[in-house]
């Protein structure tokens, strides 16, 4: 798993038999440090032609490796094996610093099969040996102790193989572990990619921050802070805020109906509190009411049998038959005589009538109970 990225910073750089034929560094130091020994921010200035993007060029390929990477291929056409002349075992090395005090080298060493650049070094360029290492500076061991003028490609690997255990040396000929060493160190090959792009060019910085749309800035800015291998990732983190971003009205919606329904709801839930206190009372008060009728009953009985008041009995029914009218008798008289007068009936007594309570009512008078008669 590669560590977090370092804050490094170049101290020093050595350059020794590499270069183009009209810009050659032999046995080149450049010390990037104030008095106090810390890296400063340097300006190099250089006459045209005097290899100032020859240097970056070299610097960058250390760093990514990749022909297809090397800086000066753009403008002249010019490879890391064009550089590399003859016999010579060429170096490029830098000493770098983090804000910890921290310090790492990284090298790397060129040099052609048999000793003898070819005819046409890009046709042949896969006979360009190279090596790149990397180790931790300790007492003893630092940059300048390491055999560059008299040791070739294989007796300097060695060397910094047999390097002590607590300087963590790692020498590779392979592109995919050196990036690897690189990383698991804290220097990222990836931020190089911008250095790349705006030195491609003499005055590249001037073009390389002209963008016709906000969009063309925001992807010029993902390259340099996301990981080529990282952009599916970034997308589906695009894609999760844009769809939140969509979900944002309705979500405010919701939010403003919630706020509004919580103050009904409580003017609702108040209102539920007082229908069911009401409901209480009701409840009390029908059952109050209730005891209160049984007193009152009781009382009006109590004060019935005090005063000695009974309830009246029904009216007494009289049974009234009709006699039919006596036969006529046959007569008696003889013919020609004159008929006795019948005798006088006797005066009948007059009926009695009933007199009845004053607090009975007619629909009472006739009623009929149980062995009465209604007959006429």
């Amino acid at each position: 798993m590669a560590a977090p990225a370092r804050l490094w910073q170049i101290r020093r750089i050595y350059l020794d038999r590499i270069g183009s034929p009209a810009a050659r560094f032999r046995e080149v130091w450049l010390d990037l440090t104030g008095r106090d020994g810390t890296p400063l921010d340097t300006i190099l200035w250089m006459r045209n032609g005097g290899g100032k993007s020859t240097l970056i060029a070299l610097l960058c390929a250390l760093i990514r490796p990749d022909r297809r990477d090397f800086l000066a291929t753009a403008t002249t056409g010019r490879h890391l094996e064009d550089c590399v002349l003859g016999a010579d075992t060429a170096h490029v090395v830098v000493e770098w610093i983090d804000p910890t005090g921290r310090r790492l080298v990284t090298g790397g060493v060129y040099e052609w099969a048999d000793r003898a650049q070819p005819a046409d070094p890009n046709a042949a360029h896969e006979r360009l040996r190279q090596s790149w290492y990397a180790f931790t500076p300790t007492a003893g061991v630092e940059l300048a102790t390491l055999p560059y003028d008299s040791a070739d490609l294989r007796e300097l690997v060695r060397t910094v193989e047999a390097l002590p255990p607590e300087t963590e040396p790692v020498v590779t000929a392979k592109q995919e572990r050196w990036a690897q060493a690189l990383q698991d160190r804290g220097l990222d090959p990836g931020l190089f990619t911008a250095i790349l792009k705006i030195n491609a060019t003499e005055g590249g910085i001037e073009h390389h921050f002209k963008f016709r749309t906000a969009d063309e800035f925001v992807q010029y800015l993902l390259t340099l802070v996301t990981e080529p291998t990282s952009a599916g990732k970034v997308a589906a983190i695009l894609r999760t805020t844009r769809d939140r971003l969509a979900r944002q009205p309705r979500l405010r919606a919701e939010v403003a109906f919630c706020d509004e329904a919580a103050g009904l709801l409580s003017d609702l839930a108040a209102a539920r509190d007082s229908l069911a206190a009401a409901e209480t009372a009701a409840r009390s008060a029908r059952g109050e009411a209730a005891e209160l009728a049984g007193a009152l009953g009781a009382a009006v009985r109590t004060a019935a049998a005090a005063a000695g008041s009974t309830t009246p009995s029904p009216p007494r029914r009289f049974k009234v038959y009709c006699m039919p009218p006596p036969s006529p008798r046959p007569s008696t008289r003889t013919p020609g005589t004159t008929a006795a007068a019948p005798p006088s009936s006797p005066t009948p007594t007059p009926r009695r009538r009933t007199a009845w309570p004053a607090n009975w009512s007619a629909s009472a008078a006739t009623r009929t109970g149980p062995g009465s008669s209604s007959r006429p």
